[in-house]
């Protein structure tokens, strides 16, 4: 009995977790009427690589590692990967095969107009909201032009991408919708690509860019590149190889060496997100939206549709930045504990209260044996030390199933003494 309960209750756990985590279409179900799912609107955008973002309410309720549906999709465009930056007004833009003005997602809407231009190959820059198309065969300065913290800031200079061409479609991955990209060193000396989510904790390698040389400072070395055994996201390791004056690997190249561990490339895919759902058709495919804290940084990345994630609903960001509101009117904060942790617990506390009432009931029949043992000892002991003579049986206590023979005995002595004085009386 003990052990079928424990069994359900494992059950309901099990199922709890599941119901917790849904796909994207059963998260919207779910969400329905509560408000919905997250919406685009909460969501302020900061850089030109749209992947980090801050919540309009309070993000109590995300938990740090853990991804949450976003209402919405998202089109993504094709591989880039950061090149170079340089000064606006040392270039003539004459000289670029073509130019055109974005005023929104400029990251993604640029590297879709520029791979149509130039038949995925040559590079793309961004100057504020215009967008310049390179060809492959431009000469870029050799010496830096921009400071290490201008080169996301496309009001300081061009900040110029690579389109990778058709060089890194072959990617071994069931997760084709996310847009990081990683490498793995196979045993036979073959990499093998694979997409990930730029929240994903890798190590990387950091090479020299364009206009500058890999500082010595970067270690470990391996020859001119520097492998950065720190799990870390993906904008985490650009900037620690913009620190040391490179940039990000963005393909395995000239590495004979074979290791042990994945690694996150430079290469990435810019999208655009849509508030609205799409379809997916023949000739374009939709992704879903998700967001996940990292370090107290929120990412807003692709999903799969299929996948399982966790569900927010809009009521319960409205809850829950009210109650932290009246929580810290006294200058205190509670932490939101979620429902099915709450939900989880009591099934444990009643599983342990099962396990007690069991012990206790075991405990109560042990004790009732014992006694009963000591009893049956005890009328064995009585019999062995009274001797049985005639008309007498052993001795037999009344919780027995018949009187003593003693007693009937007496009872029949008593008769006849009572009929033997009737009888004189009537003689």
């Amino acid at each position: 009995m003990l052990f079928s309960m424990i069994n359900l209750c494992l059950f309901i756990i099990a199922q709890g977790e599941k119901e917790y985590l849904s796909n994207y279409t059963d998260a919207k179900v779910s969400c329905h009427n509560r408000g919905g799912l997250i919406t685009q609107k909460l969501l302020t955008f900061d850089g030109l690589i749209n992947t980090t973002c801050e919540l309009a309410v309070n993000n109590s309720v995300l938990k740090d590692g853990e991804t949450v549906w976003v209402q919405g999709h998202a089109q993504s465009g094709p591989y880039i990967a950061l090149h170079t930056c340089m000064k606006f007004s040392n270039q003539d833009i004459n000289i670029f095969v073509a130019n055109r003005r974005f005023y929104s997602n400029i990251l993604y809407e640029c590297s879709v107009f520029c791979d149509q231009i130039s038949h995925s190959t040559g590079f793309l820059g961004i100057y504020k909201v215009t967008c310049f198309c390179l060809s492959d065969s431009f000469r870029f300065p050799h010496t830096p032009e921009c400071l290490e913290n201008d080169f996301m800031d496309i009001h300081k200079g061009i900040i110029v991408f690579r389109l990778m061409r058709k060089l890194l479609l072959n990617v071994q991955s069931k997760s084709a919708n996310f847009n990081c990209l990683g490498a793995t060193f196979q045993e036979s000396g073959k990499i093998s690509y694979f997409n990930t989510k730029c929240t994903s904790t890798l190590y990387s390698i950091c090479t020299q860019r364009v206009d500058s040389d890999l500082s010595n400072k970067c270690l470990p070395r391996l020859r001119d590149l520097c492998i950065n055994k720190e799990n870390s996201t993906f904008l985490d390791h650009y900037r620690n190889c913009l620190l040391y004056n490179g940039t990000l690997m963005p393909f395995i190249s000239g590495i004979t060496e074979s290791f042990s561990f994945s690694v996150m490339l430079g290469s990435f895919r810019a999208f655009k997100a849509i508030e609205e759902d799409g379809e997916n058709n023949g000739s374009v495919t939709f992704s879903c939206l998700s967001i996940t804290q990292f370090n107290g940084t929120i990412y807003l990345e692709t999903e799969n549709c299929l996948n399982e994630n966790a569900l927010i609903c809009m009521d319960d960001l409205r809850n829950a930045s009210k109650q932290v509101e009246s929580e810290t009117t006294d200058g205190t904060t509670t932490n939101i504990v979620p429902i099915y942790i709450i939900i989880i617990i009591i099934i444990i506390i009643i599983i342990l209260m099962l396990v007690i009432a069991v012990a206790i009931l075991l405990w109560l029949r042990l004790r009732k044996n014992t006694e009963l043992e000591t009893k049956k000892k005890g009328r064995q002991h009585q019999k062995a030390k009274t001797p049985v003579g005639k008309g007498r049986l052993p001795f037999i206590s009344k919780e027995g199933v018949s009187l003593e023979k003693e007693e009937v005995e007496l009872q029949k002595v008593e008769c006849n003494q009572e009929r033997v004085s009737l009888r004189s009386i009537t003689i």
